[in-house]
């Protein structure tokens, strides 16, 4: 094995924070409401004041159980304090 020098490391330490993020893909069940999870995600975030933000909030005609992707967001994004 070589011998390699001994090196010195001066660092000075500070606090690093950290976000968390959830990403999802799938498909919407066709019985369920797009309008009414958001309004419930809303409510949920308007109580606690998170900030959120709503996306599309209905999907376009005759677009569900399509294999090709619009590449428009639906749904609703929401942020609590500290993240």
């Amino acid at each position: 094995m070589p011998d390699y020098p001994e090196q010195t490391l001066n660092t000075k330490f500070k606090t690093i924070s950290m976000g968390l993020s959830f990403h999802y893909s799938g498909s919407f069940n066709p019985e369920a409401s797009l309008e009414a999870m958001i309004e419930e995600v809303k409510e949920i975030a308007e109580i606690y004041r998170w900030e959120y933000f709503v996306f599309e909030e209905a999907f376009h005609e005759n677009s569900q159980g399509r294999a090709e992707y619009n590449e428009d967001i639906y749904g609703i994004c929401f942020t609590p304090p500290g993240c």
